[in-house]
């Protein structure tokens, strides 16, 4: 039910779609463990969306310097000639 959402808040941050699905396996699984450390508190939704957009965050900085500007400016339309 969430999973289709939770990849695609994933993919608007990484915009790869393999690590998009890696993130939201991910975000499942942290949800998870809290859920067995916490069986007696409530799951909030908002929390899932939370964990994916941390664990986006990381992936960014983690593959920051992959790829180079020129490949980002073409990506999004963005003329490098100055």
């Amino acid at each position: 039910m969430w999973g289709d959402k939770v990849v695609h808040c994933a993919y608007t941050f990484v915009r790869d779609q393999g690590r998009a699905q890696d993130i939201a396996q991910e975000s499942f699984l942290k949800l998870y463990q809290w859920r067995l450390t916490h069986p007696h508190r409530e799951i909030r939704i908002g929390w899932l969306f939370t964990i994916t957009r941390n664990l986006a965050l990381d992936d960014l900085r983690r593959h920051r310097w992959e790829g180079s500007l020129d490949s980002w400016a073409d990506e999004v339309g963005v003329p490098m000639e100055v």
